[in-house]
């Protein structure tokens, strides 16, 4: 991620792992790239809740047993606002008036 941050489009994490929280993890991206979307699975955390996460900037808190229709849902709302997002918009010039 440090490297090469545009190498990346969505991050998906656990909360615990050997070396650092997923809470942590998530923080140091969010320095490097604050517009990547990263969903923090967990199955008990008595150190982030729901509310935190969002308050940190992660976009989704998912509970473990992850139902794989949640993560689907999440992963393609969000892939597809990050393509929303490199879409030309339309202008008001763009828009021909009929004669």
């Amino acid at each position: 991620m440090q490297a090469n941050p545009d190498n990346f489009d969505l991050v998906i994490t656990d909360q615990t792992m050997p070396e650092m929280s997923g809470e942590e993890m998530a923080r140091q991206i969010l320095q490097i790239k604050p517009e990547i979307p990263i969903i923090l699975c967990t199955g008990f955390s008595a150190t982030v809740s729901e509310e935190t996460a969002m308050a940190l900037g992660i976009k989704a808190f998912l509970i473990k047993p992850v139902e794989f229709k949640k993560l689907a849902v999440a992963i393609r709302t969000f892939l597809d606002e990050r393509l929303d997002s490199f879409r030309p918009q339309p202008t008001s010039d763009s828009a021909s008036p009929d004669v």
